[in-house]
């Protein structure tokens, strides 16, 4: 096939890939609960290591509230040796990017914490400002995690 005749298939392509995106490459869970309090039928499983871990969704799709409020919902961080008492806000800095087309940033709440027998986590109130395939970093005590969800649809 000359040059000539892939120019058109390159451009049709091109148009194509926009409007049909490629599939997002979310994140699924990776690792056991630590403290090993989740029920394995749950809808919700932690992703990373010891150095730092979110709980996700294990299809991948953050749903939260709903797009009448955003897609907003709670999101659990741990690190081992984590201690809400002896840090009640913790210095975990989180942030996301729409992978898949122009957005506002994610709204994140100032980090807080959650802690029972056994256990402390941190705590963040997340607000997606619409649906797509969104990349989540957080960022806590020279550690990084990165994960990708899709907000909203199925």
């Amino acid at each position: 096939m000359k040059m000539r005749h892939l120019v058109p298939l390159l451009v049709m392509f091109l148009v194509w890939l926009p409007a049909h995106g490629s599939e997002c490459p979310i994140t699924v869970p990776n690792m056991e609960d630590p403290f090993g309090t989740t029920n394995p039928s749950s809808s919700h499983g932690w992703y990373g290591s010891e150095e730092l871990a979110a709980l996700i969704p294990k299809d991948g799709h953050w749903v939260g509230m709903g797009p009448d409020r955003n897609y907003s919902d709670k999101f659990w961080w741990w690190r081992r040796g984590y201690n809400a008492r002896k840090e009640p806000n913790p210095e975990l800095i989180i942030s996301g990017t729409r992978l898949d087309g122009p957005a506002t940033p994610v709204l994140v709440t100032d980090t807080t914490n959650g802690y029972g027998e056994n256990w402390s986590a941190m705590l963040v109130g997340m607000e997606f400002p619409t649906a797509g395939c969104w990349e989540i970093i957080g960022k806590y005590h020279g550690h990084e995690l990165k994960l990708i969800v899709k907000v909203g649809g199925s």
